[in-house]
């Protein structure tokens, strides 16, 4: 999964592409240099069409889901911080946390803190807006004289996946940055 979500949120395999942060035609919520807010996170998630809200999750780095976790609803008046949390913890360890409902998938490949443009984090269902394929399959090679590997006498398996990823439906996303 690690290396799947870093090819689809970077796709540093392929320069020429920009990843799904970067993509031309991604819905755009940008939050001012104080920091992000709820009234954002709810604004950016109903900018893209339901049936890509349907099984959408938000996807940031831990960092940014520590700010996020510790955040509250407003109770009386805006900004009183005196409502419920926003992020909803499992009574269950393996159960991932959820954010009004759609779930938190925490990466360290989005960034921790963003500068000025840059987009933080992302909201979107990678099944619904991104086809990944496998491009060769699996490529098997035998390694038995690599340096520490012949001194021991000792066989190793080097195994090369090729896959890729294409946007298909951009509108479906919304990515979170800082105003430039």
């Amino acid at each position: 999964f690690p290396v799947t979500i870093h090819a689809i949120i970077q796709n540093v395999a392929a320069p020429r592409r920009a990843g799904v942060l970067r993509t031309v035609g991604t819905v755009v919520e940008t939050f001012p240099a104080t920091g992000i807010t709820a009234d954002i996170l709810n604004n950016g998630m109903y900018r893209i069409p339901a049936a890509a809200m349907r099984g959408a999750k938000f996807y940031m780095h831990p960092a940014q889901f520590s700010l996020i976790q510790r955040m509250r609803a407003s109770a009386i008046t805006a900004g009183d911080n005196a409502g419920n949390y926003l992020v909803h913890q499992p009574t269950d360890a393996m159960q991932e946390p959820t954010l009004w409902g759609y779930p938190i998938v925490k990466t360290d490949v989005l960034p921790a803190t963003t500068a000025a443009g840059a987009p933080l984090m992302f909201f979107a269902n990678l099944n619904k807006t991104c086809v990944y394929g496998d491009k060769q399959g699996l490529r098997l090679k035998l390694l038995t004289e690599a340096g520490q590997l012949a001194y021991q006498d000792c066989i190793a398996l080097r195994v090369i996946k090729r896959v890729g990823y294409v946007p298909i439906l951009p509108a479906g996303i919304v990515v979170f940055q800082r105003v430039a």
